[in-house]
């Protein structure tokens, strides 16, 4: 069956899915409450949905605004530096403006030199990430809700494959442990290794337990009995933008994340962000070119404009929610998996994670995007 036909079968199975909010509990937990409400899709199965972070009552402060720019303004941040150094040239004589810059390049010169490894950060620069992440959950308004959080906490380690990638995945944060939204995990986010290769932002994004999604890194991850937060779609996903009407996935030759969950034995849970495709105004180049490049470097050189239409700016303050399906059991640890498994469990992924996308687009301002398997 083509993917087109089973997108077509799940829109109808799923698009008029209903809440019922009859059933409510809370229980107090480290960080946030936790709240059931059952969910019954029109072909009559029911999700007990927990939501286990919610900030949506939260407002927005300065300091929202602060730690968004402290964690991805860097981008913006060498997009001015960069324009600014013709000026610094023409006022070399300005002492005051020269200090500035040489300082400025010290401190750059001092995170491209010291090593981003963990055991040799200092304390206090985790304190800092995790103020950062607390308020960035506060700057979305961030919600996170499971299908299934008691069968995901049968399971000591899971593989999560959370999509859509948009122009920056930054949902990927809410696995931080700090926010506790993944009771019973322990979880850290995966992403491109290029952001580890920058003064500055390599040591930032450290500090919030983000990590390189390379496959020596992720197998490390998995041995220490930590589960991995991938994004399949990858930098190629983001080569596919095109329409704010669309949503496209780049899932179609991604199996890597598969094999990785059936030779480890991992169960393999599906998530998707819901509000992520908000986050920026962009412009994509398009053309084999630009995606070999992106392939080749560990990001897409792009344009685009976040809060204050800042070009390469933090994201706009939107909301997001983050999904987590049910896991799909890939069975007892297998190292050589057959191309037939890998497909069979890579096919079930894709089909959880449109109908997941399916069932609840309605509650979340998406009824009007079009899903697409690329």
């Amino acid at each position: 069956m083509s993917s087109s036909s089973l997108l077509n079968i799940l829109k109808s199975s799923v698009s008029s899915s209903t809440y019922f909010r009859s059933e409510r509990r809370r229980e107090s937990m480290t960080c946030e409450a936790i709240e059931s409400e059952i969910f019954v899709s029109n072909n009559g199965k029911k999700y007990n949905l927990t939501t286990t972070l919610d900030r949506s009552g939260k407002s927005r402060s300065v300091w929202s605004y602060l730690a968004m720019f402290l964690w991805v303004g860097w981008t913006s941040f060498y997009f001015f530096f960069t324009l600014s150094l013709p000026i610094v040239y023409i006022y070399r004589d300005n002492k005051y403006l020269l200090y500035t810059y040489t300082t400025i390049f010290s401190f750059m010169i001092i995170s491209a030199i010291f090593p981003i490894n963990r055991k040799l950060q200092p304390k206090l620069a985790f304190k800092l990430g995790e103020w950062i992440m607390n308020n960035a959950a506060d700057y979305f308004k961030m919600r996170v809700i499971h299908e299934n959080l008691n069968e995901i906490n049968k399971h000591k380690q899971v593989v999560y494959a959370l999509e859509p990638h948009d122009v920056l995945p930054l949902s990927i944060f809410v696995f931080n442990d700090c926010l506790n939204s993944f009771p019973g995990q322990k979880c850290l986010g995966c992403i491109t290794g290029a952001c580890f290769n920058v003064p500055l932002m390599r040591h930032m994004y450290t500090w919030v337990n983000a990590t390189d999604v390379g496959k020596k890194n992720v197998l490390k991850l998995i041995s220490n009995g930590i589960s991995p937060v991938i994004c399949p779609g990858g930098v190629q996903e983001v080569t596919l933008m095109s329409s704010k009407d669309e949503c496209v996935l780049y899932l179609k030759e991604r199996k890597g994340f598969v094999k990785l969950a059936i030779q480890h034995g991992l169960p393999l849970v599906p998530a998707f962000t819901f509000g992520l495709k908000d986050s920026f105004d962009y412009w994509v180049p398009k053309g084999k070119f630009w995606t070999k490049l992106a392939r080749q470097i560990g990001f897409l050189p792009m344009a685009f404009f976040g809060v204050f239409s800042l070009p390469l700016g933090p994201a706009k303050p939107v909301q997001y929610t983050v999904i987590a399906g049910s896991p799909i059991i890939v069975g007892a640890a297998n190292p050589d998996p057959t191309i037939e498994e890998i497909n069979k469990f890579h096919s079930m992924y894709i089909e959880e994670l449109v109908a997941l996308y399916e069932r609840h687009k309605g509650a979340h301002g998406m009824d009007d995007i079009v899903l697409r398997i690329a």
